[in-house]
């Protein structure tokens, strides 16, 4: 059977939008898909896909909308859920956020997330918009000063996670909360329990932020 010509565009376009999601090149790859989902309002994976990208391009709300037309129309699968809640989590609906982790499985975190729904998760005090931070020289990792509920604490920087982890000794020192406990994967793979937990304030230089997920 032979392919139509816009069968065959449609395809080559999308392959052409995977190629620069995969490059990085997100407004790029964004603007790509949108050309494709307004062809074909149907393509449910082109809305996941455009559902990730706005949420990596911290556009939440716009990673709401894909997301839930996707999952309304059927695409439910743990790992779809779990990157709505993210979405939820990020624009600040504790509650919705709470839900969807429970509905990809994730019943630990979405327990302690409901005990905080009533909470604006991350509220930064103060009216600073910037500060600079050293890294402490004595240290080869880009290590900086804060403070966890008061408590003195040096954070390891990683660019490349969006989590707050603190070690057992400094949550019980800073009389952290405890919630639920589930195994999560870290650098290279490796698994470990974690606890999550809320830190009322956390003070990183000029700016004190209110009521932190910590794991």
């Amino acid at each position: 059977m032979l392919e139509s010509a816009d069968t065959s565009a449609a395809g080559n376009q999308e392959q052409q939008a995977d190629f620069l999601f995969a490059a990085g090149q997100l407004p790029e790859a964004t603007n790509l898909y949108r050309n494709i989902i307004q062809k074909d309002p149907g393509g449910l994976d082109v809305e996941i896909r455009l559902g990730h990208l706005a949420l990596l391009q911290n556009h939440p709300q716009q990673a709401i909308t894909h997301l839930a037309k996707a999952l309304n129309n059927g695409l439910r699968t743990r790992a779809h859920w779990e990157m709505l809640a993210n979405a939820y989590l990020a624009n600040g609906e504790t509650g919705a956020a709470a839900l969807c982790y429970d509905r990809a499985g994730r019943t630990a975190l979405a327990g302690s997330l409901a005990v905080m729904a009533s909470r604006e998760l991350g509220r930064v005090e103060g009216t600073a918009r910037s500060c600079e931070f050293s890294w402490l020289p004595e240290l080869p990792l880009p290590v900086i000063q804060a403070r966890v509920n008061g408590i003195p604490a040096n954070l390891l920087v990683d660019t490349a996670a969006g989590d707050l982890v603190l070690d057992e000794k400094l949550a019980v020192a800073a009389d952290i909360p405890h919630g639920g406990r589930e195994q999560r994967h870290f650098a290279g793979g490796l698994p470990a329990m974690v606890t999550y937990g809320d830190v009322e304030q956390l003070q990183l230089g000029a700016f004190r932020v209110h009521d932190v997920l910590t794991q």
